[in-house]
């Protein structure tokens, strides 16, 4: 073999330049997980549950005491767990297990009986709600009363009225379960089989 047979050398070429990096899609809807979609009653439901259950750890009703004469004076508090509220705060954490449950699909029952029995478990913790609110009113005292030189003053905290708030959130979320039809129909259908 001769030296003219040789194919020449090539000069090397350098390395290409680095691919300029990918954007994120900011196609996939904001409130889905793991390509559910939830809709805005449910995502209601999630949060409202979520909140009754944590602002039941607030202070609900405050009671101040103050004396005359150099006494001085006394504080204490109440959390949502009194009354009723422990109910209502374990009914909240029932309702996030089985409405999360049902968004991931688990639950054994079919689609609309699923709708059916969250529907139901959202107007129950919403019904003894309403009533825990109705008795921390009627029940607490609220005011200021003053005998002999000592002042007792009693008032709702900030608990209360987070707790209320997300009631109403809760009553907007079983509305809006309602109105989708699936939760009327079910029943009808179970109403019709009996």
């Amino acid at each position: 073999m001769s030296d003219s047979d040789a194919t020449p050398e090539q000069p090397e070429q350098p390395p290409a330049a680095p691919a300029a990096p990918s954007t994120p899609s900011t196609s996939a809807p904001a409130a889905s997980t793991a390509g559910v979609k939830l809709s805005t009653g449910q995502i209601v439901l999630l949060a409202s549950a979520a909140v009754i259950f944590i602002c039941s750890f607030f202070s609900w009703i405050h009671a101040s005491v103050s004396g005359t004469g150099g006494l001085g004076g006394a504080g204490d508090s109440a959390n949502g767990w009194h009354h009723m509220g422990g109910l209502v705060a374990i009914l909240a954490v029932v309702l996030l297990v089985v409405a999360g449950a049902q968004i991931a699909k688990v639950l054994p029952l079919g689609d609309a009986m699923n709708n059916l029995v969250v529907a139901g478990l959202a107007a129950l913790t919403l019904l003894l709600g309403i009533i825990n609110v109705i008795v921390w009113l009627t029940d607490s005292h609220l005011g200021t009363t003053k005998t002999f030189g000592v002042s007792v003053s009693v008032s709702l905290s900030f608990g209360f009225y987070i707790g209320v708030l997300a009631l109403i959130a809760l009553a907007y979320a079983v509305f809006d379960m309602v109105k989708s039809g699936d939760v009327l129909n079910t029943a009808k259908g179970l109403q019709n089989n009996s």
